[in-house]
């Protein structure tokens, strides 16, 4: 498939591109061209007996357990507020 200005400024119409200028226009055909010279190159790959991925890397994300503990008091907390009441934060109310 050969991406032409039509097609480019197509696409970018429906990208809500500002593609008015010939050299914008140039610049995102070509760039549109060379996508799909490179989807043609990885179509060609030999795919078969290879499972999908959803991530090119395989690794596993370490797990560590679920447990609930405090990390600082409630004073620790209200610390650096800049308003608070009785243990409590204190925010613009909001209507």
């Amino acid at each position: 498939m050969s991406v032409n200005k039509e097609i480019a400024l197509h696409v970018g119409k429906l990208a809500r591109l500002n593609l008015v200028e010939t050299e914008k226009l140039e610049l995102f055909a070509r760039q549109m061209e060379q996508i799909v010279e490179y989807m043609d190159i990885l179509k060609s790959a030999d795919t078969a007996g290879e499972e999908p991925l959803f991530s090119p890397m395989r690794r596993t994300a370490p797990l560590r357990e679920d447990v609930a503990h405090l990390l600082y008091t409630r004073d620790e907390e209200l610390a650096n507020a800049p308003e608070k009441d009785a243990g409590f934060f204190l925010v613009p109310r909001i209507l």
